[in-house]
C-alpha cells in the first residue's frame, strides 16, 4: 500500500510543488481535499506529524501501515529534491525526484521478501551505496530518522505491527555530515573505493589503535587492534560490496573516513 502510494505522489509531482504542501491520495475520487489516508503527505508536521510508533495501534492495517512507510519515502524525496532539484522528465531525468525513484525501486529489489520497515530502509540505504557510491547516506539516514526509523529502530518481526520500536538518531558520522568526514589531512586511505585491501598511511605515530569498519547499519564489520606509524595494511577483502565508514580510534586522536569496497 505504501509502494502504491508513493509512486501514485511521484508520477504527479509538477514543477512547482513544495515539500509542505498538502497531498491527498484519492482526493478526486473521495472528494476529500485531504484523501482517504490518516492524513494527507506532506513534510510539515503539522499537516502530517506520523512516525514509525503508530503503526502500532494508531492507524488501519494494511492500508495506515502503508501510509506511514510512504510518509518516509516522501520524507527523502523531498530531500532529495532539495538537493538536487527537481525535474520533471520522470524516464531521463538527473533531479532528486529521479534519484528518489530509482533508490525505492532498486530497494525493492533488494529488499528481502516479505520485508519490515528496517529492512526497506537498509535496502534503499544498499541501493544508494551501488548507484550513488553512497553519496546520500546520512541525507537518507536523516529523512527515515525525522520519521521514527533511525539507527536504534527496531522493527522486531516483519509480520507484526506491535513489536517494533521507533528511534530519531542517526549514525554518529551524520550528526557532523558527510562533507566533515575526510577533513583531517594526517590521515590517508587508499586505494578508495577498494576491492578489499586498504592502506591507512599516517602523518602521526599513535602506536597502538583501534581501528573499526562499520557497514552502513552502523554494525561494527572489522575491529583490529593495529600499529599506526607510517602506513598500516588491512585486509578488508571479506566485506561485501558497499559504503563503510573507518574509525580510527589512537585514544586521545580519532579520525573516520568514507571507504567504499567494490
Amino acid at each position: 500500500e505504501g509502494w502504491s502510494d508513493y509512486l501514485g505522489l511521484m508520477l504527479t509531482m509538477h514543477s512547482g510543488d513544495q515539500a509542505e504542501d498538502i497531498r491527498g491520495m484519492a482526493f478526486y475520487a473521495s472528494g476529500n481535499p485531504n484523501g482517504i489516508r490518516e492524513a494527507p503527505y506532506s513534510t510539515d508536521f503539522g499537516i502530517n506529524d506520523y512516525t514509525y510508533a503508530d503503526i502500532n495501534g494508531n492507524v488501519s492495517v494494511p492500508h495506515g501501515v502503508g501510509f506511514v512507510w510512504s510518509t518516509m519515502l516522501w520524507e527523502m524525496t523531498w530531500d532529495l529534491i532539495d538537493q538536487y532539484g527537481f525535474d520533471p522528465d520522470i524516464y531521463n531525468g538527473t533531479g532528486g525526484n529521479n534519484i528518489a525513484l530509482q533508490l525505492v525501486m532498486d530497494g525493492m529489489k533488494l529488499q528481502p521478501c516479505g520485508p519490515g520497515f528496517v529492512d526497506g530502509r537498509d535496502a534503499i540505504l544498499e541501493a544508494d551505496a551501488l548507484s550513488n557510491g553512497g553519496a546520500n547516506y546520512c541525507l537518507i539516514w536523516n529523512a527515515f530518522a525525522r520519521r521514527g526509523l533511525g539507527l536504534s529502530a527496531s522493527q522486531g518481526s516483519p509480520s507484526s505491527i506491535s513489536d517494533g520500536t521507533e528511534a530519531f538518531d542517526v549514525p554518529a558520522e551524520c550528526e557532523l555530515g558527510y562533507s566533515d568526514l575526510n577533513f583531517d589531512t594526517n590521515f590517508s586511505i587508499y586505494p578508495n573505493p577498494s576491492k578489499g585491501v586498504i592502506n591507512i598511511a599516517s602523518k602521526v605515530n599513535l602506536g597502538d589503535t583501534n581501528v573499526a569498519i562499520v557497514d552502513i547499519n552502523g554494525r561494527v564489520v572489522y575491529n583490529q587492534t593495529v600499529t599506526i606509524g607510517n602506513l598500516v595494511t588491512i585486509d578488508a577483502s571479506k566485506l561485501t560490496t558497499g559504503i563503510y565508514i573507518v574509525k580510527i580510534d589512537g585514544g586521545n586522536y580519532t579520525h573516520n573516513s568514507k571507504l567504499i569496497i567494490r
